[in-house]
């Protein structure tokens, strides 16, 4: 699609995906309306699979990240928490639904560079009031 062309860019189902050339600001301006708001469910979301020690160690050895709550039983239970805890800048990577699990058709439709998995939580009601989209950014966790 050529730039400048006013055509809507769309993914492989066919909705419509918001580029920078796009109205962004209209675009969002329903979900930046809810910043300041609470917009999780009421209650514990558990994720797919248990976080456990050795995946928070792993995530948190590559950043050198060396608070106690990640790697020391007792700092973590002196702060509220029942054992080591994974930083909150890893939450989304523990709570998404599986994008390929056993049985199932290959998790991506063709081998291209781009190719988008046939299956996203990124196309899930994750955040209520914003435009179709491919990508996630999320600066904050409850």
């Amino acid at each position: 699609m050529p730039q400048g062309s006013g055509e809507r860019a769309t993914d492989r189902a066919g909705v419509a995906v918001h580029r920078p050339r796009d109205d962004w600001t209209a675009a969002w301006q329903p979900l930046r309306d809810l910043v300041g708001h609470d917009i999780d469910p009421p209650g514990t979301v558990f994720g797919p699979d248990r976080v456990e020690a050795g995946a928070i160690r792993r995530l948190t050895e590559v950043l050198e990240l060396d608070c106690p709550l990640h790697h020391d039983e007792q700092a973590a239970r002196a702060h509220g928490r029942p054992g080591v805890t994974a930083p909150y800048t890893s939450v989304w990577s523990y709570a998404f639904a599986p994008v390929w699990e056993p049985g199932d058709a290959g998790a991506f439709p063709d081998d291209g560079r781009n190719a988008l998995p046939r299956t996203s939580p990124m196309q899930s009601e994750t955040f209520p009031s914003a435009p179709p989209t491919t990508h996630i950014f999320a600066t904050n966790t409850s």
